[in-house]
């Protein structure tokens, strides 16, 4: 899928898309980050937090990515905005 594309199906364009990508813009509305993951098929944990490959984790990592493939969607999205409005307010501090 092209930016364009994304863009496209988003509803933005195709630089807001290029931003996104390239860390220019970096903070975002939780909604916009959960939809994104869904047309991207990923979830918005990997796609807010970074890739994570759960088979790499070791301790008390694995032990908290287990448990968060076990919650539910509803759960997981109280989850990720609590954890993206944390990260918002970091960045502004910097």
């Amino acid at each position: 899928m092209t930016q364009q594309e994304l863009g496209e199906a988003m509803g933005v364009d195709q630089q807001r898309i290029q931003k996104l990508e390239t860390g220019v813009t970096k903070t975002y509305k939780e909604r916009f980050v959960i939809d994104l993951a869904g047309k991207l098929d990923v979830s918005p944990a990997w796609l807010a937090l970074g890739e994570e490959d759960i088979e790499k984790l070791s301790g008390e990592a694995f032990d908290v990515a287990r448990m968060w493939d076990q919650l539910s969607a509803e759960s997981r999205s109280k989850i990720l905005i609590i954890v993206l409005k944390d990260r918002e307010e970091s960045l502004k501090k910097e």
